[in-house]
């Protein structure tokens, strides 16, 4: 058993699993966190060489009305950052392009990572405060970072602006394939 949500508002799912005497936090040593939004931004880009799909993606925990992590989501959330970082980022800190071959089609991917959304209230639109990932913002920037116009790790401009023309005979040493696997 798990602690219920403060606020009583559960799926049938969270239900079960807080409920379930076979998956006990303390004697099963396990924590157990849903995500609360994924953001996939899909779109055409065009550049001197042509134009290209870029999928762009992030992942975001949300904490209102001031709330903080906890300690256990706070150690969960650090590892998957973490692992996120070395998998999708390169040994400089760039995010790595990615060809994700999707059974009919090979994708070009961006996984900037897990980030944390603090806000005072509920909603970004109120005269509360906004916090992405420790660093106080607007709502104009929390839109920018949500469309992907800035970077969601460094809040400048980005680009998909290809920095040399594609080669058949090498790739980009930041492309690499990721194995054939579908998502069902």
């Amino acid at each position: 058993m798990t602690t219920a949500r403060r606020d009583g508002n559960e799926s049938p799912f969270s239900e079960w699993i807080r409920g379930e005497p076979g998956l006990h936090s303390i004697r099963d040593r396990i924590c157990i966190h849903d995500t609360d939004y994924w953001i996939h931004q899909y779109r055409a880009r065009r550049d001197r060489v042509g134009e290209r799909m870029v999928d762009s993606i992030l992942a975001i925990e949300l904490k209102t009305h001031e709330a903080r992590l906890g300690f256990a989501q706070r150690d969960t959330l650090r590892l998957v950052a973490a692992g996120m970082r070395q998998a999708f980022y390169t040994k400089d800190g760039k995010v790595r392009t990615l060809k994700i071959d999707c059974g009919n089609e090979i994708r070009i991917v961006r996984i900037y990572g897990y980030f944390l959304l603090r806000l005072q209230d509920d909603r970004p639109d109120t005269d509360g405060w906004i916090e992405w990932h420790g660093r106080q913002i607007d709502k104009e920037t929390l839109i920018k970072i949500l469309r992907f116009d800035i970077d969601p790790r460094t809040l400048r401009e980005r680009s998909d602006r290809r920095h040399h023309a594609p080669s058949k005979k090498q790739s980009h040493p930041d492309l690499f394939l990721v194995d054939k696997q579908e998502i069902k």
